[in-house]
């Protein structure tokens, strides 16, 4: 047993990898009107992302291309999945880090429901025993219990073949920790049960002697023969109560270096590693998509200017209510030219983010107009018009006037008001579903001042519930305000 215990410090201490990458902040967008959603996320340059999400029971992995925004942002736009949890792998050099998807049930997860971590090559075992060959693992996480499993070459997880052992362990490592060092492992082992010497469960393991293990805890295993897979838990209560654990394991940042090993025993040979997977750092931290309703984003220090390149600027700054990333950033002029704007700062999007687009003077030459647009759905606008003060000057300023609107109550159960304060004449307002087609409209024309218009939704029609559009005509421009339709 104690070639065992030497075995597993060693194939551990050996292959963790001593760091990890730090993911600042992740975002999204509402979900847009093609029931997709933009995910953004940060890691260190130059890395490998890939994106987990769960629709029914089976993980979906996505690729994120680099953002290229200047600020090692990861950006993918996927079909909203139906489980608000996602999760990520990211791959940087020889370190990987994975935030697996979040378990949201009392219940365990099937193997479909666990996210992939590595695969691990066929036919590498040190010992013609297929049950010792490592093919693939993979882990979850819950409020209260840490999944791994471990999938190998066919032949089942027995724990013995006659004289003959066999012993499969997740383990676990302080990731920050000095591999020079005496480290503790923790390790989730399915073994044979020898009376007062070792059998399954969770254990700490200081030493390479047998008084230098310890079980912690009791582990549950669930095995998948169709699969091939042995699917290994523990409780997070019994490693936090071990002082030594609790120490460096912090639940609001966690992080637990993991590796995973099949070992044969003999009384000839002792304890000898058969296989053992890649090693990665593992982050338990639910990471979950915001499926409110979005509204509309609000835009403030629009600024526009000519700089000494030649180049039109314009900056405005962006805030959403709901933290969602805007889908559309962009400012369309009259001519047709198109262009859109990158943030300035580290889109924390948290608080207001300030934006930019830079203009070659020469894709807008005899411009009357530009509409600067930001959406967090790509249905319900933020705009903003400017124009240029002369048709000789490189010089450009925003009209004095904006309009104002306001829809309340939102959501609405039976009227809605509409409150309009601009110098605009107002032509008529339209009421759209989600997918763009008008469903009503409140025939009115008025001069302009403030007014407010109230529509009754219930001598209106037999509305559904749902969100809707409503969006106001001026005489040169339009406002499109979202609203959520509720019944009593």
């Amino acid at each position: 047993m104690n070639k065992l215990l030497m075995c597993v410090m060693l194939a551990v201490c050996s292959t963790i990898l001593w760091g990890q990458l730090n993911w600042e902040q992740t975002f999204f967008s509402a979900q847009l009107s093609d029931e997709t959603v933009i995910i953004r996320t940060n890691a260190e340059p130059n890395s490998s992302i890939d994106l987990y999400t769960k629709d029914g029971p089976n993980i979906q992995s996505s690729p994120m291309p680099t953002l290229n925004d200047g600020f090692s942002n990861y950006q993918v736009q996927v079909t909203s999945p139906t489980n608000p949890y996602i999760g990520f792998k990211s791959t940087t050099g020889n370190l990987t880090e994975v935030l697996p998807v979040f378990h949201n049930s009392p219940s365990a997860p099937s193997i479909s429901e666990l996210t992939p971590l590595f695969d691990d090559p066929v036919g590498d075992s040190n010992f013609a025993f297929t049950n010792l060959d490592i093919t693939g693992v993979s882990a979850a996480f819950s409020n209260d219990k840490l999944y791994f499993a471990i999938t190998n070459n066919g032949g089942g997880f027995p724990t013995n073949s006659g004289y003959t052992y066999f012993a499969y362990l997740a383990a676990l490592v302080n990731p920050d920790a000095d591999s020079t060092a005496n480290t503790t492992v923790y390790g989730l082992m399915h073994t044979v049960t020898i009376t007062g010497i070792v059998g399954p469960g969770l254990y700490k393991i200081t030493g390479t002697g047998i008084t230098d293990m310890t079980q912690i805890g009791q582990i549950t295993t669930t095995t998948y023969n169709s699969a091939n897979t042995l699917v290994l838990a523990c409780n997070i209560s019994d490693l936090m109560a071990d002082a030594d654990f609790s120490s460096w394991f912090d639940p609001s940042d966690p992080k637990l270096g993991f590796i995973a090993l099949t070992n044969r025993i003999s009384l000839v040979s002792g304890s000898e590693v058969a296989d053992q997977s890649q090693s990665c750092n593992i982050i338990p931290q639910p990471v979950q998509i915001n499926q409110n309703s979005a509204s509309i984003p609000l835009l403030s220090g629009i600024q526009t200017s000519v700089n000494n390149q030649n180049h039109f600027q314009v900056n405005v700054t962006y805030d959403c209510p709901e933290a969602f990333l805007p889908a559309v950033a962009q400012i369309d002029f009259d001519n047709g030219y198109t262009s859109y704007f990158t943030p300035l700062t580290f889109p924390d999007f948290n608080n207001p983010v300030p934006f930019e687009a830079i203009i070659n003077l020469d894709s807008i030459q005899n411009w009357n107009s530009a509409t600067i647009r930001f959406s967090s759905d790509g249905a319900g606008f933020a705009e903003y018009q400017i124009f240029p003060t002369t048709s000789d000057e490189h010089y450009y300023d925003t009209p004095p006037s904006v309009p104002l609107v306001n829809i309340f109550p939102n959501p609405a159960k039976d009227k809605f008001t509409v409150d309009v304060k601009s110098a605009r004449a107002l032509l008529n307002i339209g009421i759209y579903d989600i997918k763009g087609r008008k469903v009503d409209t409140i025939q009115t024309w008025k001069q302009s001042s403030p007014y407010t218009i109230s529509f009754d939704l219930i001598k209106s029609g037999n509305w559904s519930e749902g969100i809707y559009l409503v969006r106001i005509d001026f005489s040169d421009t339009s406002v499109t305000r979202k609203i959520a339709f509720i019944k009593q």
